[in-house]
Order: C-alpha cells, then structure tokens, then sequence
C-alpha cells in the first residue's frame, strides 16, 4: 500500500489546505528563531521592524491551516492574538491530531485514508 503524504512547508503562506501536528511544530520554531533574529537586528536598527509581517503572516497561515486539520474555521486562529488564551490554543493546536479522513478543507495531510 503507498501512502500518499504531503510534503512538508509546501504553500507555508497559504491560508488553504490541512497541515499535520509535526509540520506546525516545525514552524512554530522556524517562527521563534526568525523572531529572535529580527530582534536583535532591531536593536541595532529600528528600520528592521517592517520584517515582523511576513513572520506574523506565516504563523496565522500555518495556524489557520491548523485548525482546518481539525475541521474547524480558520477564523480561530484570531484567538492566537489574544494573550494567555493564544497558550491554550497553541497546546490545542499542537497536541491534538487532526481528522484522519478528508474534511470539509482537504485530504488528510498524513495520507491515512488513501489506498
């Protein structure tokens, strides 16, 4: 039997589609270590804030699709903006595994239900 999987960070800034538990991991801390570059680059030149977007659209992105794995909206992914609600989220997002079937936003991205 082949199991057909989707590769990992194939449309990272494309708000359509499923993601699995470890591709969110992963860009979780692509995300931080990004974050803290552009930190420290900050602090020697306050021009560098403009670069936080395209992380801020990455994770939203990734998120969004987070929660379409679990057949939910990704319109959830706005309560990642709200602190110490965005924690409890994050774990949810992390910890929960999504539909091992096709939903309403894709095939499963672990190609489970395939033959």
């Amino acid at each position: 039997m082949c199991v057909k999987r989707q590769p990992l960070f194939a449309n990272p800034f494309s708000f359509y589609g499923r993601i699995s538990r470890l591709e969110y991991g992963l860009s979780s801390i692509v995300n931080l270590f990004y974050n803290l570059i552009i930190s420290i680059l900050v602090i020697a030149d306050s021009g560098f804030y403009i670069f936080y977007l395209p992380a801020f659209i990455f994770i939203f992105a990734q998120s969004c699709k987070r929660f379409h794995d679990m057949n939910q909206s990704g319109i959830r992914s706005l309560l990642l903006l709200i602190p110490f609600i965005n924690l409890v989220f994050f774990f949810i997002l992390l910890c929960w595994d999504g539909d091992s079937y096709e939903n309403d936003y894709g095939e499963d991205p672990k190609g489970r239900n395939t033959l």
